[in-house]
C-alpha cells in the first residue's frame, strides 16, 4: 500500500486502518471512491477505489481494486471547458441578437420618421405647384389652361412610354414647372 498511496494520504491511511482494527469503524472501507494514487516515478493519477476487508480467523487482509480513471477525467476537464466556451457563445450571441434588434428598431423608427419626412415633404410640394398654377392662372387663364393639358399629355405620354405609376405620377406633377417662368414675366414683354 504505501508505494500506491501518495504521501500526503499515507498518514490518513494508516489512523484509518487503525481505527478499523481497533473499534470496527468501516470510515471508507467497502465504499468507491476517487481519489489519487502514485506511479513507480513518484507522480500522482486519480483512481477509483474500492477497499475491501476480509477477515482470516483472527486477522483482516485487504483487498483493493483501484481503476485508473486519468482519461475520464481528461475527458471531463475537455467536457467542462466545451460547456463553458458553448455557454460564453451562446452569451454572446444572444448580446449580438439583442444588438441587431435594437439597431433592426431604431432603422424601422428612422424609416417610419423618414417616411413622414417624405410625405410632409411631397405634401408642400404639391401645395407649392398648386399655388404656382393658381399665380399662372391669376396672370393668364390661357396659361392655367395650358399647364393642366401639359400635365395629363405628359401623364398620357409617360405610360405609353411603359414608365410604372410612381414615375409616371412624378413627371405629372413637375410638367407644370415648365412654364412657370412666365409668372413673373411681364405681359409687354
Amino acid at each position: 500500500a504505501e508505494l500506491i498511496i501518495p504521501l500526503q494520504y499515507r498518514d490518513e491511511h494508516r489512523k484509518g486502518l487503525h481505527r478499523f482494527l481497533t473499534t470496527g469503524v468501516r470510515g471508507i472501507i467497502n465504499q468507491h471512491i476517487e481519489t489519487s494514487a502514485q506511479r513507480k516515478d513518484g507522480s500522482e493519477f486519480p483512481v477509483e477505489l474500492t477497499i475491501s476487508p476480509i477477515k482470516r480467523r483472527e486477522s483482516y487482509i485487504f483487498s483493493a481494486v483501484i481503476r485508473d480513471i486519468s482519461e475520464r477525467k481528461r475527458m471531463e476537464k475537455q467536457n467542462q471547458a466545451f460547456a463553458l466556451e458553448l455557454s460564453e457563445s451562446l452569451k454572446k450571441e444572444k448580446l449580438q441578437r439583442q444588438a441587431i434588434e435594437i439597431a433592426n428598431n431604431q432603422l424601422k423608427n428612422f424609416s417610419t420618421q423618414l417616411e413622414l419626412n417624405f410625405m410632409e415633404l411631397e405634401k408642400a410640394y404639391l401645395q407649392t405647384l398648386n399655388r404656382l398654377s393658381l399665380a399662372a392662372e391669376f396672370k393668364d387663364e390661357e396659361t392655367g389652361q395650358h399647364l393642366a393639358r401639359i400635365s395629363k399629355y405628359c401623364k398620357i405620354l409617360t405610360k405609353a412610354a411603359g414608365q410604372g405609376e410612381d414615375e409616371c405620377r412624378n413627371i405629372t406633377l413637375a410638367s407644370p414647372m415648365h412654364d412657370i417662368g412666365k409668372v413673373g414675366i411681364p405681359d409687354i414683354v
